[in-house]
């Protein structure tokens, strides 16, 4: 489970994130205390829609995101590894069109 804390002055207040399993929803919604703490159905259940099918982010699942961060220069931000087209670890190269709309390139100035 993520936890979270949100300082509001002296009151801290733990959040605990989850996401709906329902194919046609599949929101993120915030808890106050673990799911499996609540009693009564109607807070198990995905405020959105209804559904009982709820998944939280396990430790396991966190910690993976962060290992597959990617830091090279084919992107301004962090991105996973092998993030197509420009990451350099991507199993593909840019097309003609790509670098078009990441460079503004046009056929007029002699580049190809």
């Amino acid at each position: 489970m993520v936890a979270g804390y949100v300082d509001l002055g002296a009151i801290i207040i733990m959040a605990y994130n989850y996401r709906c399993n329902r194919r046609t929803c599949r929101r993120w919604f915030t808890l106050r205390k673990p799911i499996h703490q609540y009693i009564v159905k109607k807070y198990k259940r995905c405020p959105h829609c209804g559904s009982e099918s709820v998944a939280d982010r396990t430790a396991y699942e966190k910690k993976r995101n962060k290992q597959r961060a990617c830091y090279c220069d084919g992107y301004h931000f962090i991105h996973h590894e092998g993030t197509q087209p420009w990451c350099r670890h991507s199993t593909r190269e840019p097309t003609e069109a790509e670098y078009e709309d990441r460079y503004g390139l046009e056929q007029e100035y002699g580049i190809y």
